[in-house]
């Protein structure tokens, strides 16, 4: 049995954050769990999506060390393709963003963005490196990357 059947089928959200750790962590126990957890999405376990918005906070760091490889690698996992659909950044995700941050005034405005988009998308799971998202469990579960499932068999 693969440790991720438990998100078999699970619509997931990915945050910015999932793809810096899978592209730029160390080697390690953090980077394979993500990395089982991309070819599980890329194998049809799950679907995934993430906002528009993580194509500009990823690219941010390749650019400024003009590192051209790694943003070109991270332009084509955040082209739209499947399996990892992009969603777009509407008026009603705008609002929902907004209202984020009312209940929650110390979210940042691009975490809004990312939960709102989540939630707009009916995701079942937000993934993500921020352990303090986790508070936010109560408008979708927050699976943070130290709790995703390890030992999958690829």
């Amino acid at each position: 049995m693969n440790a991720l059947d438990e998100l078999k089928g699970a619509r997931l959200y990915l945050d910015s954050n999932v793809f810096i750790y899978a592209f730029e962590a160390q080697p390690g126990p953090l980077r394979q769990a993500i990395g089982q957890l991309l070819r599980w999405i890329y194998g049809g376990g799950s679907s995934a999506g993430t906002s528009l918005i993580a194509r500009a906070e990823v690219l941010v760091r390749p650019l400024r060390l003009r590192q051209a490889e790694l943003a070109d690698r991270y332009r084509g996992l955040l082209s739209g393709d499947a399996p990892i659909a992009i969603f777009t950044l509407d008026r009603a995700t705008m609002d929902g963003a907004a209202e984020l941050r009312a209940d929650y005034p110390a979210l940042k405005l691009p975490d809004a963005l990312h939960l709102a988009s989540a939630l707009r998308a009916d995701c079942d799971f937000f993934v993500t490196g921020d352990q303090r998202l986790g508070a936010l469990a109560a408008r979708i579960p927050v699976l943070t990357l130290d709790q995703l499932p390890t030992g999958a068999a690829t």
